[in-house]
């Protein structure tokens, strides 16, 4: 969004790459293009942003619930993820002057093409509902709905926090799409199959 000069008043830089594996097993390929995507690419966009921002105005970061509550085999994820919701911290302070204000939203399981994989397997995607004190899982309205508030001049007092939209999941420490018996030494295996046999 700019201003009627051209110049950007609002700017969000949404992206997102993630992978599941091992952190043994993970390639440095793999691992680069989780920095490249999630932290280099924001920061790129934010700072050509910043340099021409002359009146003020808003950033919008995506970064994820791993950024704070990290999941099994999701550790190249979360923790570029981390960086980014640490980028708007630290922005926040240095920019505050220059009367940017940015924030960022931390996204649950929302309905996408990266959750796509998992979600459409009935059984997880009736975990992941059970969990969630909302009882559903997130849409991509659900985020778009707090960054229009993140941008617009009714969060103008509202500068370096990290909004979680995630219908409660990490209340308990959710999503966990992976888990192990860490007492029986055993290997990671889905957690809804595993909590579905613990049921039983």
């Amino acid at each position: 969004m700019a201003d009627g000069l051209g110049v950007p008043t609002v700017v969000v830089a949404n992206a997102g790459y993630g992978r599941f594996g091992a952190f043994v097993d993970i390639e440095p390929k793999v691992w680069q293009r989780h920095l490249d995507v999630n932290l280099t690419g924001t920061f790129h966009v934010v700072q050509s942003a910043v340099r021409v921002m002359s009146n003020g105005g808003s950033i919008v970061l995506t970064g994820s619930t791993a950024s704070s509550f990290p999941c099994d085999l999701f550790s190249a994820y979360a923790t570029t993820k981390a960086g980014v919701a640490m980028l708007a911290r630290s922005l926040a302070a240095e920019l505050g002057p220059r009367r940017i204000r940015v924030n960022a939203v931390l996204p649950g399981v929302i309905q996408s093409a990266m959750t796509e994989s998992i979600l459409h397997d009935p059984t997880t995607r009736r975990l992941v509902e059970q969990e969630t004190p909302l009882g559903r899982v997130g849409e991509p309205s659900d985020v778009a709905d707090v960054i229009v508030f993140l941008a617009s001049d009714a969060s103008r007092y509202v500068t370096g926090n990290a909004i979680l939209v995630d219908g409660g999941q990490t209340t308990h420490g959710f999503p966990r799409w992976f888990s192990v018996d860490a007492a029986a030494g055993g290997e990671y295996g889905s957690h809804g199959e595993r909590m579905a046999a613990f049921a039983t």
